[in-house]
């Protein structure tokens, strides 16, 4: 068995100190972002199962969310009128409704989940051009690992910025 690289594995604890750091960060203004979103926490399970896993008849939303039917029929009521999800006829048998995500519903996910702090801009221009490279380049290596290790999964289908699991069209 190899030696490990001690250069190596300084490299790696810094950068794992410097993730939990930042992550801590990002995540107390997400939580922020969230504490002040209009949609409840079991509206947003409901948009995330859609986006995520595509369209579900009410039934396997309640198996999945662990509620009754009607309180799947209310949450998807409230959303439906809120422009987030749409009902559809599946296409295998016209007398079973599906629940699909809208675009508004995966722009609310995007703005709650992937919101950047609106310092962002100031915090990279304050990197000089080498820094900011360095991190690009960074940035794009960890995204190529990481999409190769997710396989078929979300990762895969975001991309290129296509959205398979909503009702796009």
């Amino acid at each position: 068995m190899p030696t490990p690289d001690p250069r190596r594995a300084a490299l790696v604890a810094e950068f794992l100190r410097t993730h939990d750091e930042l992550s801590d960060l990002l995540v107390a203004y997400s939580m922020d972002h969230l504490a002040h979103s209009r949609l409840t926490a079991q509206q947003l399970r409901v948009l995330a199962l859609l986006h995520l896993r595509g369209p579900h008849t009410p039934s396997e939303l309640a198996s999945v969310l662990g509620v009754s039917g009607p309180t799947v029929s209310g949450l998807v009521d409230r959303l439906e009128a809120a422009g987030m999800v749409m009902r559809r006829s599946d296409p295998d048998d016209g007398r079973v409704r599906r629940v699909v995500a809208t675009d508004a519903a995966v722009d609310a996910l995007r703005d709650l989940v992937a919101t950047r702090p609106p310092a962002e801009a100031e915090v990279l221009d304050a990197l000089d051009d080498a820094d900011l490279e360095h991190l690009a380049l960074g940035a794009a290596a960890l995204l190529r690992v990481m999409r190769a290790r997710a396989g078929s999964g979300a990762a895969d289908r975001h991309a290129d910025g296509s959205d398979q699991g909503s009702a796009r069209a």
